[in-house]
């Protein structure tokens, strides 16, 4: 397993100094598939992170979630 650390800098890598992937597969090990599906992820959700539970947003408002959580409790 990769840190997060090397991940980011290996999206980094890809996205600003626009570096072949090949390349940056060989320099720093992982896979290209790998590196492929970090930089996609990167692009449609904004982190390098597998595996994320998605965020469901609720129609109500905060505030109103809060009192629903405290009545339940």
């Amino acid at each position: 397993m990769y840190s997060d650390d090397l991940r980011w800098r290996i999206v980094c890598l890809l996205h600003i100094y626009d570096l072949e992937i090949s390349f940056v597969s060989d320099i720093f090990g992982p896979n290209l598939r790998t590196i492929v599906r970090w930089y996609n992820n990167f692009l449609k959700n904004g982190t390098v992170r597998d595996n994320l539970p998605s965020v469901k947003e609720s129609r109500w408002p905060n505030k109103v979630v809060l009192e629903v959580k405290k009545y339940v409790q």
